[in-house]
């Protein structure tokens, strides 16, 4: 309608290879952005200051999971934590409403002006993410019967309990509230609990549907990894969108003692 108001998105990350290639900054690439986002959009809530000013902008602070070897060359310059063979990147989010996100990749230089390091950023980051970005976990049987049934699933501020949780053959969706970069849910700092609290299993196989979420399937001696592996395969060639995929390989979560890893051929 009339009153309709259109709010870009803009994709920062081309803006990198400029980086890269010492053609760029990150002053000049932020005045960019703002100078875009002003074009278009007359209600711009930050300001360049505060992405020099650590504490104004570190609660616009998320991480994601991306798959490290695909993106060695950008990993060049962005600061990130190694997880297994997958890299946790940090973005700052310059906007968020009901409409769009709009976000930038820490950097090396940014960590640098902020002078903390990689391990700090990463604790403040957990220490507000599961606010910000709520974890949800639901029984794939009741994503699937809301799909048949044509039902928008109530996805709430907490951990979701399916009807049949307690079934060792059920698979599981690990995700967050917007469902978005959704897979790094696996690292919010007390997962665990939930986790177990919901399926009463403490050992999973987990499957890297893409960046945005995680199936979860209770370990049993029964299931071959290698048909896992070649589903996850499967799924990522022929559904996957690339700026989605995660990873072709099965990997591991114990909430017992918190670990993730990958399962090896």
């Amino acid at each position: 309608g009339k009153d309709d108001k259109a709010v870009p998105t803009i994709y920062v990350d081309k803006y990198y290879d400029d980086i890269k290639k010492g053609k760029s900054t990150i002053q000049h690439i932020t005045k960019n952005v703002i100078e875009i986002y002003k074009k278009h959009n007359d209600s711009l809530d930050i300001n360049i200051e505060d992405i020099y000013d650590y504490k104004k902008v570190v609660n616009r602070i998320s991480f994601k999971l991306i798959n490290a070897e695909r993106n060695k060359e950008r990993l060049k310059n962005i600061s990130y934590i190694i997880k297994s063979n997958l890299a946790l990147v940090f973005q700052i989010e310059l906007i968020v409403d009901e409409e769009s996100v709009g976000s930038a990749l820490v950097n090396n230089d940014l960590l640098s002006h902020w002078n903390i390091s990689i391990e700090q950023l990463y604790k403040d980051v957990q220490d507000r993410i599961c606010n910000i970005e709520p974890p949800v976990l639901k029984n794939m049987c009741d994503i699937m019967s809301d799909i048949l049934l044509g039902v928008e699933s109530n996805i709430s501020t907490d951990m979701e309990l399916g009807a049949d949780d307690s079934s060792s053959h059920s698979m599981y969706v690990l995700t967050n509230k917007r469902t978005v970069n959704g897979s790094a849910v696996i690292l919010y700092p007390n997962i665990e609990k939930d986790i177990k609290r919901i399926t009463g299993v403490s050992n999973f196989y987990v499957l890297p549907s893409s960046i945005h979420e995680l199936i979860l399937i209770p370990y049993s001696e029964e299931i071959d990894n290698n048909q896992l592996r070649n589903m996850i395969r499967e799924v990522n060639a022929n559904e996957v969108q690339q700026e989605d995929f995660l990873s072709d390989d099965l990997y591991y979560y114990n909430a017992d003692s918190k670990e993730f890893g990958m399962v090896e051929e």
